[in-house]
């Protein structure tokens, strides 16, 4: 999927990619992917940086709950574009 969006909504003449991830995206398969979007020559250089502790207190991380736990109940999620309508479905936070 992030292949995908990479590829739909980062133009192509950018040469730098910024990436701000939780903890939980780090692993050696996103470093894995990261290297291999270098190495093809899709960008010059990739910056992967995470969130401080304590990051998840915020009221942001609360939607990002309840579209987490629609998505995991969703079966037809495949694609970017479904988990765009899953979050659409998900009830605002004020």
């Amino acid at each position: 999927m992030l292949k995908d969006y990479i590829d739909e909504h980062v133009p192509r003449i950018a040469r730098h990619l910024y990436v701000n991830a939780d903890n939980a995206l780090k692993n050696k398969y996103m470093i894995s992917f990261f290297s291999y979007l270098v190495s093809i020559g899709r960008f010059d250089s990739i910056t992967f940086s995470f969130m401080i502790a304590g990051h998840t207190k915020s009221g942001v991380d609360g939607m990002f709950g309840m579209i987490k736990k629609r998505f995991f109940r969703e079966t037809a999620c495949s694609l970017p574009s479904d988990f765009v309508a899953v979050a659409g479905r998900c009830p605002r936070v004020g």
